[in-house]
C-alpha cells in the first residue's frame, strides 16, 4: 500500500514528466494540500495534467500557476468558487477543460490572455452572464464548449471572425 502523501513526494521527484493523468482516485488525494501543490511545482516540463475525479482542492490546485510550460489542462472534480484567476498564468496552454466542475460567476474576460488556446471547455458549471466579447480574441480556438452553464445573451459579434472555429455547443 502506498501512502498517498509518500506517493507525492515520490511523484515530484520525477521532474523529466510530460503527462500526468489521474482518475477515479481519490485516496491519492487524501493528504495535506502543501504535500501535493509541493509535488506539482517540481514538474518543470509537464505538457499535459489531466485530474478528473481525485477529490482535489481548489487551493492544491493553485500552485499550477507555477507550470507554466504546460499545454493540456482538464481538471474535472466538482471544484467549487470563482473561475481560477490563476490560470491567466498559463499562456503555453492549448486545451483547457474545466467542465464538470461548479465553478460560478461570469466566464472572464482575462481567457483572450491565454492566446494559444485552441480548445475550450467549461460545459457543466455554473457560469452565468454574458459570453465575454475578449473570447473573440482567441484566434486560433478551434472547439467551443460552453453547455449547461446559465450564460446569456447574444454571442460576441467578434466571433464571426474566429476562422479556426470548427466546434461550437451551447446550450
Amino acid at each position: 500500500v502506498v501512502r498517498s502523501g509518500t506517493m507525492w513526494q515520490a511523484l515530484g521527484k520525477v521532474q523529466q514528466l510530460r503527462s500526468v493523468k489521474i482518475h477515479d482516485c481519490r485516496a491519492l488525494f487524501n493528504t495535506s494540500s502543501q504535500v501535493m501543490s509541493n509535488a506539482f511545482v517540481k514538474l518543470n516540463n509537464l505538457k499535459h495534467l489531466n485530474l478528473k475525479n481525485v477529490g482535489a482542492s481548489g487551493k492544491a490546485l493553485e500552485k499550477m500557476s507555477e507550470l507554466t510550460s504546460l499545454f493540456e489542462l482538464v481538471v474535472s472534480d466538482k471544484l467549487v468558487g470563482l473561475f481560477p484567476r490563476y490560470l491567466s498564468t498559463l499562456s503555453n496552454l492549448r486545451v483547457l477543460d474545466l467542465s464538470t466542475n461548479s465553478f460560478q460567476g461570469v466566464l472572464p474576460p482575462w481567457l483572450s490572455m491565454l492566446s494559444k488556446l485552441s480548445r475550450l471547455s467549461v460545459h457543466d458549471n455554473r457560469l452565468n452572464g454574458n459570453i465575454p466579447k475578449e473570447i473573440s480574441k482567441l484566434s486560433m480556438l478551434t472547439f467551443l464548449d460552453l453547455s449547461m452553464n446559465m450564460l446569456s445573451g447574444d454571442l460576441p459579434a467578434g466571433m464571426g471572425g474566429l476562422r479556426s472555429l470548427t466546434g461550437l455547443i451551447i446550450q
